[in-house]
């Protein structure tokens, strides 16, 4: 029984076998004129990353699968990184995130329509991220051959759009309402101007809004746990506050970039006990973000802290060999928001 159905599987094989199509893409050498961004990244997000399509052919249906040569995110990184160089400090830097590329074909008595999709997402240097897609759906003699046109069309097609997007001067990003188009046009006619598809501008994280809430050990003064919250008052300086148990803190951090998650030089005074202990402390940290969405992660600092008091019986429990430093080590790990 096991040899007929072994010799079964070896008779229909060849008709339910699963082959694979390859996709030669031009090296296309792309420009724009006013272009106000360059690329600095370009990472491949799909969900399904092992080929863009599927081809239906036979009776019996074998499926042959679409790739490109050399793989579609060694394609897209070369070509967004050789085509959107810096060339102007007005350009804004973009990482490129690839969300989906796909194609497609069917037939009917006369001719195939062979269609393309690709989307997508542009986050620049303030955490804006810009999503764009283009579909195009093309009546040809040839659906498989003329797959590579349709392809650096769309591709083509979200880059002019989000350039577009972009304001000029930094004015305000106007964000629109519009509806998705899918692009139809005939293959004698490519000088048409199709109508294209933009998501609005969504912000991750608003400049308005780069206070940091921090919960955790030694974090609000010398406490074993504390809160402590900064406000960001100028694009480079914080002033900040906390309390815990027990103890209380207030200061100036001094950061690095406009950013909410920049590296800091923290200049503060610190208590412990609630006047057990208390001095000047000097310590540097950063936030390591582990949710973007959320802006969530964990927060940490560390540097040194300059004793001003110390309680006498507070002293002989703390430095217990009976010398006190003037100076100690400063610490500081928790969660942030």
């Amino acid at each position: 029984m096991k040899h007929l159905f072994f010799g079964i599987c070896l008779i229909f094989s060849p008709f339910v076998s699963f082959s694979q199509k390859t996709i030669t893409l031009p090296k296309d050498m792309f420009q724009i004129s006013n272009r106000k961004f360059y690329v600095t990244e370009v990472i491949d997000k799909r969900k399904n990353k092992k080929f863009i399509g599927e081809l239906w052919t036979g009776a019996f249906k074998k499926t042959d699968k679409i790739t490109i040569e050399g793989g579609i995110d060694h394609y897209l990184q070369n070509w967004f990184l050789s085509n959107f160089p810096k060339t102007s400090d007005q350009q804004k830097p973009v990482q490129v995130l690839i969300k989906n590329i796909s194609i497609n074909q069917s037939a009917s008595y006369s001719e195939e329509t062979g269609e393309a999709f690709a989307e997508f997402e542009f986050v620049d240097i303030l955490d804006y991220k810009y999503k764009f897609y283009s579909k195009i759906s093309e009546k040809t003699d040839d659906a498989f051959s003329s797959h590579p046109q349709r392809l650096m069309s769309v591709f083509r097609d979200c880059v002019i759009k989000f350039n577009n997007s972009i304001p000029d001067n930094n004015s305000q990003v106007v964000k629109t309402e519009d509806d998705a188009v899918e692009i139809v046009f005939n293959n004698n006619d490519q000088t048409s101007n199709p109508e294209k598809y933009t998501e609005k501008p969504e912000k991750i994280r608003s400049d308005n809004n780069r206070n940091v809430i921090a919960i955790g050990y030694q974090i609000g003064g010398y406490t074993l746990l504390g809160v402590d919250y900064e406000v960001r008052v100028l694009d480079y300086v914080g002033i900040h506050f906390g309390a815990g148990f027990l103890g209380y803190t207030a200061g100036l951090k001094i950061h690095t970039n406009k950013t909410k998650n920049s590296m800091f030089f923290n200049a503060s005074w610190k208590d412990t006990g609630l006047g057990l202990m208390n001095g000047f402390a000097l310590e540097a940290g950063d936030r390591w973000i582990w949710s973007k969405k959320r802006d969530f992660g964990l927060y940490y600092q560390a540097g040194i802290f300059a004793i001003n008091h110390i309680d006498s019986d507070f002293e002989s429990v703390l430095f217990s060999s009976g010398y006190t430093p003037q100076v100690i080590f400063s610490v500081g790990v928790g969660l942030s928001w």
